[in-house]
């Protein structure tokens, strides 16, 4: 025993560097779920005793550290060489012409850390096409959205729409090993890119939990369904709306809490149709652009249900949230949580996409009996454990382990 702990003290730490166009700003994390996501997995890489650079897009060079993790952050340019061209299609097809600018910038600083030091594995996201110009260390990518489907206005077609999807397939077919959260969306990619292999399921962490605030946001005599993120078409947006009219016509019981942007949905702004709602159903609806965090946990641990019902979601953080304050969830079957989330156990998955479905899962989901719903929140808290970040992270230095080729007692650690 104690020449084993010897020798795996010997193990030189893994180097994994994360490439990414966005992580932290101004000191801060970024928003989002990717963001989140390569926080939670780089610091637990850390605790396992690896070593972790994020290569990031930032407003100027620089290298720095957050929460412990090395940033390297470049600004986004393009080869000199390249710039007139690259201004030109900037004209036409802006979004294509900054996922070059990207994919460029970052690879040319991964490149400089890769002549300096050792990098044993290399993760990029398939955000922003960041891996068309990758560089030859073992590498995967995992996915965090999908181009053809993160499309609030799938009706206006345009060249820049066009170049950027093509950009997105060329980059993603470049990695032998593609990694994601949940099926649908995994299977959905993998077939219309024609990977070459299927793309693996790996756990996604669940984030460290804030303290949730003192702030109440029950009404007294009334339930609490709830609703977290930006208020878009992909993240369904409409189908929320309509069922939540619908259940207040039929119902006075419950408030709808819906924290988060109102974005957009088919060239529509989400804003007017949540401010006509509102006035419809006087204090069934309460609308938060932005919650901080402890609010949010707050808001998680006193409702009764939160609903994801997005149109097409890639585990979207809200589930893990919520779930780890012991709240039922009810998900779209397309919201990719398929590995977390089944139907009747330990929460709800919809099928369908219509209102009166929906109006009527929530009534049925309310109406529980108080033994029904501790069985499936212990199932839920069952199925959590492959999300703490120990675990989650173990499972996907597995892959590592077989990206580089080096299977080893670090991953049995």
């Amino acid at each position: 025993m104690e020449t084993e702990a010897i020798d795996r003290e010997m193990i030189p730490k893994m180097h994994v560097a994360f490439v990414t166009p966005e992580f932290t700003s101004n000191g801060r994390l970024y928003p989002g779920g990717l963001a989140n996501y390569l926080h939670v997995t780089a610091r637990a890489l850390l605790d396992r005793g690896e070593k972790v650079t994020v290569v990031t897009i930032s407003d100027r060079e620089a290298e720095s550290t957050f929460d412990g993790i090395r940033v390297v952050g470049v600004p986004c340019r393009s080869p000199l060489l390249m710039r007139p061209a690259v201004k030109l299609l900037s004209t036409k097809a802006p979004g294509a012409a900054f996922h070059l600018m990207v994919s460029w910038s970052l690879n040319r600083a991964l490149r400089r850390l890769a002549r300096s030091e050792r990098v044993d594995v290399v993760q990029y996201t398939n955000w922003k096409s960041v891996g068309l110009f990758r560089v030859g260390n073992p590498g995967l990518a995992r996915i965090s959205s999908y181009e053809r489907l993160w499309d609030n206005n799938p009706a206006l077609e345009t060249l820049d729409k066009r170049l950027c999807r093509w950009l997105e397939s060329k980059a993603l077919r470049r990695f032998s090993t593609v990694i994601g959260p949940g099926r649908h969306l995994a299977s959905i990619m993998a077939k219309e890119l024609g990977l070459a292999n299927e793309i693996r399921i790996v756990p996604t962490p669940v984030g460290r939990i804030v303290a949730p605030s003192g702030r109440d946001f029950k009404v007294e005599g009334k339930r609490l369904v709830m609703y977290a993120g930006t208020l878009s078409r992909i993240k369904g947006a409409d189908l929320l709306l309509e069922t939540i009219d619908l259940y207040l016509t039929r119902h006075d019981d419950t408030v709808f809490l819906l924290a988060g942007k109102a974005g957009s949905s088919n060239g529509r702004p989400v804003r007017q149709d949540i401010e006509t709602l509102s006035r419809r159903h006087p204090g069934g609806i309460v609308h938060h652009d932005d919650l901080g965090k402890a609010d949010l946990m707050a808001a998680y641990s006193q409702a009764d249900l939160v609903l994801i019902p997005s149109l097409i979601d890639n585990f979207p953080n809200t589930a893990l949230e919520a779930a780890s304050r012991g709240t039922l969830l009810m998900a779209s079957d397309t919201a990719s949580l398929d590995s977390l989330l089944s139907d009747g156990v330990n929460g709800f998955v919809m099928k369908s996409r219509s209102p009166e479905d929906w109006a009527d899962g929530i009534a049925g989901a309310l109406s529980m009996d108080t033994a029904t719903k501790e069985m499936m929140k212990e199932e839920m808290r069952l199925r959590l454990t492959a999300h703490e970040p120990a675990n989650a992270v173990a499972a996907l230095c597995e892959v590592y382990a077989e990206v580089t080729g080096q299977k080893s007692a670090r991953t049995e650690r």
